[in-house]
């Protein structure tokens, strides 16, 4: 009956060899990544961007107001319209007039 302690601390330290080995392999497999760094930039362009110079401007978006459509303009000033008709009917609301039943 001895034996079976023996057997269980022996594979107790030969699990925690291994766990310590792993984790020994992985920090050094990091190190080393760290050491030597690989390059994400690609070295040749595409055809069709050679003319094109490192901060140029591709496109770009104009949100101003002087080209809206004139529907669009007719529904935003019906949603407002809308909006404070709701507000007033809020504000008539307000009495505070309540029901009792007894």
């Amino acid at each position: 009956m001895a034996i079976l302690p023996i057997i269980y601390l022996f594979l107790m330290l030969l699990l925690f060899v291994a766990a310590l080995t792993l984790m020994w392999r992985n920090a050094y497999a990091i190190n080393e990544m760290l050491n030597n760094p690989v390059d994400v930039r690609t070295k040749t362009k595409h055809p069709e961007m050679k003319e094109v110079k490192y901060g140029d401007r591709l496109m770009t978006i104009n949100f101003s107001d002087q080209f809206k459509d004139p529907m669009y303009k007719a529904l935003d000033d019906r949603i407002t319209e809308l909006e404070e008709q709701k507000d007033d009917d809020e504000d008539e609301d307000d009495d505070g007039d309540i029901i009792v039943r007894i």
